[in-house]
């Protein structure tokens, strides 16, 4: 672990299921703006709110982003930061239901707030927890590994969320299971076995 895990290579590291929680882990983030990418305008849309106030909205998610990725320094040195990626994970699901039931500016704002803050977090939590378990022997290998895993999940949601719209004129379910998949990649982050040599 950290020091000693330098003795980790590449197909040491794809047998080891600590590599593919982290990894899956990472997938609900990505999921969720993938999703957000394809699917948030026409659901806010269909929601009832104004291009306006939409756009308005999404501007906060770039601030939002950068405090995310910002807070995970101060913090990852005492913070395991797989454990860190699961409360980011629980922040965005929270955000996610804000963008299923919103009614108000208030909850979607809180949604671009929440996913930006999250995402910043999970992406930036996810390499330092990979090179933590697994050392800079292969990290390249490595994050390629787990970052096409990523692409191949996150990239169906959108997908599944287009013929669920088109039957049901609404994307308000698939946010809904978002959040679900959200809550589950959570507990694989906290599934992640801490090595008894851990400092934190």
């Amino acid at each position: 672990y950290k020091s000693q895990s330098e003795a980790y290579d590449h197909k040491a590291v794809l047998k080891n299921r600590n590599f593919w929680f982290i990894a899956l882990a990472a997938t609900g983030a990505f999921c969720l703006y993938s999703l957000n990418s394809a699917a948030a305008v026409k659901h806010f849309t269909t929601q009832g709110f104004e291009s306006a106030a939409i756009v308005a909205a999404v501007s906060y998610m770039g601030i939002a982003n950068m405090v995310g990725k910002l807070s995970v320094g101060p913090i990852g040195d005492k913070v395991e930061p797989t454990r860190m990626m699961a409360v980011y994970l629980l922040i965005i699901a929270v955000g996610t239901l804000c963008s299923a039931f919103a009614k108000s500016q208030a909850m979607m704002v809180a949604y671009y707030l929440l996913l930006g803050l999250g995402f910043g977090g999970v992406t930036t939590t996810m390499p330092v927890a990979i090179s933590n378990y697994f050392g800079n022997a292969s990290f390249a290998k490595n994050i390629g590994v787990a970052q096409l895993t990523t692409t191949i999940f996150s990239s169906t949601l959108p997908l599944i969320a287009g013929v669920v719209f088109d039957n049901t004129g609404t994307y308000v379910g698939v946010y809904i299971v978002a959040a679900v998949i959200l809550v589950v990649t959570a507990a694989l982050a906290v599934m992640v076995k801490i090595p008894k040599n851990s400092n934190n």
